[in-house]
């Protein structure tokens, strides 16, 4: 597949605005002249305009302008124009070379001439350019390059507002996305987008190489059916376009580039002893080195991240040697005022490969973890070569934890022995964390933290969160917030214990169903944790702000988790959290299923779980499970059960999501019948567990699917008590409204879901309402509330279910009419359709033979021609 990164032909995206306003100028007569940076894309979007001036009937004609042709007069124009000896002896070359490029117009046509790289075009064949459109005898398209002078006749049409200038900025990162998986064929990862918008800033010259090459040499391969970029940039590709730069600087200019490749940001007091300052002056000038200011501070860096890929992938191993003992030597020479200083010697120590102290890359890797994993395990590694002792390997640990790989980080875990009481303390509480939240063994968590001396505890507070944990970990959700309650009256001014105790609140907030509250902690938490002078670790950081999504979302507030979700994974994504496209990524498209937007939410999940193995982490199979019901409701249902035979049979700790994903993919299959058996177990399966929040979400899942008796209203009244948010009250009108048969109570339903962002919640409600007035004789009550389910469902992306499909059915079905006329429909036999539905042969020909009496046809085959919904 990587081949069709290299000899597709890459889409043509965005640009509208540009587009609009050049395309506004061109209608008008007027030129344009689009100007951007080198690889901005000018050309792409020149093309572009032409193309849809060639479609207009226009007649189309495109030079280049040269440095090879700048000093050739009509050196641009000369392959559109006759030979020189057809001039009959007209001495003005300018009107000679106008009149002919008209001629050469196809009769009643209008000439549109494309001129690529108009700043290099020679004197001549820029006279002639501004001839004609002086005369308006052609419409002109000029590229042209940023802060490059243009020629004095296309200033001149400037100045007369003759070309409309039309800047050209980077794509955006949405942008890049939409790019790269259209040339692909297929979707790419989050994290991937990230990297590679940061990597070429919006650059499309420089996306399209760096995705070839990536491509080329499986650092970007599909997984899953996603797009997944792993280890490092190359830069082979980018070789011609970066020489371009690059290629021809002197010896000390390349000399000074290396060392900032291995350095930036650099202060010019670290330079200073290594570069000579007009070296570093002509570098700014020439635009490959950038300066900024902060304070009485100058940082420099290269002008472009690729700059520094290149340069590096270049380098000897020797060379990489010498450039960082020479880094090392002049930070140790100046000292080390900043913490950054400090880290930075470190690693340049390390890359001349010289002697470090092992405690001090513990101390060092301890305060880089949070935010640069990837550093902390360099410094990490050495520190274990280096004799760190239990400090290296515990660092080691929590570097494996931080890159999602808990299972490692557990077996390693386990053989550490903690020679004194905190270490022990250490140890053991992150064991259980990693146990519980990514292996989702809370037995054996609770067992480790059981086991525990502690004696290694410096306070009473200590004490009680890790007994609270311990009770969060054996789901007494209950117990644990009542032991911590009178520990979080005050967040703010907290410390790590503090931050500890919100962490284990979160988890108990939730599995009580407190979301108001628990928002709220969750919010708090995430405030003290960016507060304490040492940074949280990622999985407390990823949990409580797992926390503030699911305590929004589930409160009823489904638009304001989905926004809360995209600021925290992009805030985890610039801090480089490994966790964020599972937790982040994944839980956000659950919460957008509520919302509705299932083909985003089928997007987002399987981004967030493509390459991830099932039973990686506890959350993978809940996301996989929300995959298949998302596709199955966007229409695959084929691909929905690739999924669900992926899961396998359910783990009881799963079995909850994987029977409501099987629910929503029979419904969508059109098997009510099924899908309510499904749904069921969903909701037994989480009672049974005692997770009350998803018992009520399962149980109002059964109302959606029209299930309307007074027991399952019982049964939801009891699951729905003490839950807090308008998503459980507003749950628990939509049953009693929907077994009453109540359209006005269904109606104002309606409105609370709306208002939350709960666009197909509101919808089917919606659907439901109409039926019920319906069925009361109320025709414009229907009517308007047929209307509003169709306005709510047209932004749903497509979503199909089966209160939506009462919209489309003939209205006089009963639901099971509707379902063995559907099956029947699509060419099921009786016998096929009472095996699937636990009836007897005789009920469906009776159920078939009301439904031919009530649609007047005469049997299977007029029945298949009838909309019965999907």
């Amino acid at each position: 597949m990587s081949a069709v990164a290299t000899s597709r032909a890459w889409p043509f995206v965005g640009r509208a605005e540009p587009l609009a306003v050049a395309d506004a100028a061109l209608d008008a007569d007027r030129g344009v002249l689009l100007v951007g940076p080198a690889g901005v894309g000018k050309t792409r979007t020149a093309g572009e305009l032409l193309a849809r001036r060639a479609a207009a009937r226009d007649t189309v004609r495109r030079a280049l302008a040269t440095s090879a042709t700048v000093d050739v007069p009509l050196g641009a124009l000369g392959p559109l124009l006759p030979p020189w000896g057809d001039r009959k002896g007209e001495p003005n070359l300018v009107q000679w070379a106008a009149r002919a490029l008209v001629a050469r117009a196809e009769a009643g046509a209008r000439l549109v001439l494309g001129i690529d790289d108009g700043h290099l075009l020679d004197p001549l064949s820029a006279a002639v350019v501004g001839q004609l459109a002086l005369t308006r005898s052609a419409t002109v398209v000029v590229t042209a390059r940023s802060g490059a002078p243009l020629p004095d006749a296309l200033a001149t049409l400037r100045r007369e507002r003759l070309l409309e200038r039309v800047e050209l900025d980077a794509l955006t990162r949405p942008e890049v996305e939409e790019l790269v998986a259209a040339s692909l064929g297929g979707q790419l990862d989050g994290a991937a987008a990230y990297r590679l918008w940061h990597l070429t800033r919006g650059n499309a010259l420089y996306v399209r190489e760096l995705v070839s090459a990536a491509c080329r040499h499986g650092t970007l391969r599909p997984l899953d059916g996603v797009w997944v970029w792993s280890g490092d940039a190359p830069t082979h590709g980018l070789d011609d376009v970066l020489d371009d730069r690059l290629g021809a600087l002197p010896p000390e200019d390349r000399d000074a580039l290396e060392l900032l490749a291995f350095c930036e940001p650099a202060g010019t007091d670290l330079l200073a002893s290594l570069v000579d300052p007009a070296v570093l002056d002509r570098l700014d000038r020439s635009g490959l080195v950038v300066s900024e200011q902060f304070g009485r501070r100058i940082d420099l860096r290269l002008a472009h991240p690729l700059y520094a890929e290149l340069l590096r992938g270049r380098a000897s191993p020797l060379r990489v040697r010498a450039l960082n003992r020479r880094l090392a030597d002049a930070q140790e020479a100046i000292g080390t005022r900043r913490a950054r200083d400090r880290l930075r010697l470190l690693l340049w120590r390390l890359g001349a490969a010289q002697s470090v102290d092992p405690a001090e890359l513990c101390e060092i890797a301890e305060r880089v973890l949070p935010g640069d994993p990837a550093t902390a395990g360099r410094l990490a590694d050495a520190a274990v070569e280096a004799g760190g002792g239990f400090d290296a390997g515990f660092l080691s640990a929590r570097v494996l934890l931080a890159a999602g790989r808990a299972d490692e980080a557990e077996a390693l875990l386990a053989t550490l022995e903690a020679d004194t009481p905190d270490r022990g303390v250490r140890l053991a509480t992150t064991r259980a964390q990693n146990l519980f939240y990514a292996l989702g063994a809370p037995e054996k968590a609770a067992g480790v933290l059981r086991e525990l001396d502690a004696g290694g505890l410096d306070t009473d507070r200590q004490l009680t969160v890790l007994r609270a944990a311990v009770l969060s970990y054996e789901r007494r959700y209950v117990e644990t917030w009542e032991l911590l309650a009178p520990l979080l009256v005050d967040v703010d001014g907290g410390d790590p214990t503090t931050l500890w105790a919100c962490v284990v609140g979160v988890t108990a907030l939730r599995g009580c169903g407190r979301f108001d509250t628990l928002a709220a902690l969750a919010t708090r938490g995430l405030a003290l944790a960016a507060a304490l002078a040492d940074r949280a670790p990622e999985w407390q950081r990823m949990h409580l702000a797992m926390g503030e999504v699911s305590g929004h979302a589930f409160a009823g507030r489904f638009a304001e988790g989905v926004r809360l979700c995209e600021q925290r994974y992009e805030e985890a994504l610039d801090a480089g959290l490994t966790g964020a496209k599972i937790v982040l990524g994944g839980f956000g498209g659950l919460v957008l299923f509520l919302c509705g937007q299932v083909r985003t939410s089928a997007h987002r999940l399987r981004d967030a779980t493509a390459g991830v193995r099932i039973g990686a982490a506890p959350l993978v199979p809940v996301l996989r499970a929300g995959l298949a019901q998302s596709t199955a409701l966007a229409g695959d249902v084929t691909a929905a059960e690739a999924v669900l035979a992926e899961l396998g049979d359910p783990d009881p700790e799963y079995a909850p999501w994987i029977h409501m994903a099987r629910a929503w993919t029979a419904a969508a299959r059109g098997e009510l019948a099924r899908a309510v058996r499904d749904m069921t177990a969903a909701a037994d399966a989480a009672e049974e567990r005692d997770e009350r929040p998803l018992t009520f979400l399962m149980l109002h899942g059964l109302v959606r699917l029209g299930v309307s008796d007074d027991a399952l209203v019982e049964r939801l009244t009891r699951q729905v008590d003490g839950v807090e948010g308008e998503y459980a009250r507003a749950a628990l009108a939509h049953a009693r409204a929907l077994a009453a048969g109540d359209g006005p109570a269904l109606d104002e339903v309606v409105e609370v879901f709306a208002t939350g962002g709960g666009l197909l919640l509101a919808a089917e409600v919606a659907a439901h309402a109409a039926a019920a007035h319906r069925r009361a004789g109320r025709v414009a009550a229907e009517r308007a509330a047929a209307a509003r389910a169709r306005t709510l469902a047209a932004r749903c992306e497509g979503a199909r279910t089966p209160a939506l499909d009462l919209l489309d059915a003939p209205d006089d079905l009963t639901p099971r009419e509707r379902e063995v006329a559907r099956l029947a429909a699509r060419g099921l036999t009786s016998r096929a359709i009472a095996e699937g539905l636990t009836l007897s042969v005789r009920t469906v020909d009776n159920t078939l033979s009301s439904v031919y009496a009530k649609l007047h046809v005469a049997g299977r085959r007029e029945l298949a021609t009838i909309d019965l919904g999907a």
